[in-house]
């Protein structure tokens, strides 16, 4: 990148012509198509508008009895809406079984025939720039993320949506991690498991965040994230909500676990530790507490003021529980 640009924030885009043609791997022309087929009605190749003035392109699964509106479930993928990925066959290895993905399965998105026979529809999108596209791709780039937010807004009001959108995969680099070096001890010998990946968040992406935040919208953050190596990794739940808290300049940050809170005696429910301190926790925390008082270290030193560990049963209200 130029540096005088990049001293203004600005950005200067360098294309290349495409290695191929969208028909080497078996795309055909846009053409809008609408069928029932497995319970779903399914439509292909429907344009979306964009604030940019192309289109996006989606394939829509929802429940053909068109009863009440449903939660949809985004993938926005590079790879082809048309191109459907028998994991067992492309990667024997994988430890996937053919059963358990439908033909209607492309890569790494989700099973449409699983997920709309749960009440949810699956919306499939290609890219902008890819695919017999109207327009240049930016990959990883700001237009890439606008079109998408644009997306999501779309999909959120259809009249067959209920609003609650759910974005599926590492969704747009939210979360930045660094691959953990995991290692363990076999026949003697200390090896680097290769095959683990499981990282620890070091960023988030708090421009895109904030495009989710707004009246009536709650981003639901799923814990993954990409490495700089472009890796899909594993995050601990925790410690990705502290990491947001900090980036938000949160005031508090509220802990949902299965038992009532930090306990002096796991085994007493009735020992709940009503507050205390961040020496003090760490040494009450036994199990998988000490990695949610580690989340709360890291939010408290990152400068929210409270952070509060509660039991997630029954029907809490949030501000009552941070209050009370």
């Amino acid at each position: 990148m130029d540096k005088a640009l990049q001293d203004t924030g600005q950005v200067r885009d360098r294309f290349r012509r495409p290695l191929n043609s969208p028909g080497f791997r078996g795309a055909k022309p846009r053409k809008h198509s609408r069928t029932t087929e497995a319970g779903m009605l399914i439509e292909r190749d429907v344009p979306v508008p964009t604030r940019f003035g192309f289109d996006v392109y989606v394939d829509i699964f929802r429940p053909a009895d068109r009863g009440a509106p449903v939660p949809p479930l985004i993938a926005w993928t590079p790879y082809g809406k048309h191109d459907p990925a028998p994991l067992a066959t492309l990667y024997p290895g994988c430890g996937v079984k053919a059963e358990w993905m439908s033909r209607y399965t492309i890569f790494e998105a989700p099973d449409p025939l699983h997920w709309v026979a749960r009440g949810y529809a699956v919306i499939t999108a290609d890219i902008p720039g890819t695919w017999y596209a109207t327009t240049d791709a930016h990959f990883l780039a700001l237009q890439e993320a606008a079109a998408h937010f644009d997306l999501i807004e779309w999909a959120g009001s259809q009249p067959w949506s209920n609003g609650r959108v759910g974005l599926s995969g590492v969704s747009g680099r939210l979360l930045v991690a660094k691959r953990k070096d995991v290692r363990a001890v076999k026949d003697g010998k200390t090896i680097l498991l290769r095959d683990d990946y499981t990282g620890t968040v070091e960023a988030v992406n708090l421009p895109l965040l904030t495009q989710f935040i707004g009246p009536g919208r709650v981003p639901v953050v799923a814990p993954l994230a990409l490495s700089t190596d472009n890796e899909a990794l594993n995050v601990d739940g925790d410690r990705v909500a502290a990491r947001i808290a900090v980036a938000i300049d949160a005031d508090a940050l509220l802990i949902l676990t299965n038992v009532p809170g930090l306990l002096r005696d796991p085994s007493d429910p009735s020992s709940l530790v009503a507050e205390t301190t961040l020496d003090e926790a760490e040494t009450l925390a036994q199990g998988r507490m000490k990695k949610k008082i580690l989340a709360a270290r890291e939010a408290i030193e990152g400068g929210v003021d409270e952070v509060v560990i509660r039991s997630a049963s029954g029907d809490p209200q949030v501000r009552t529980v941070i209050r009370g």
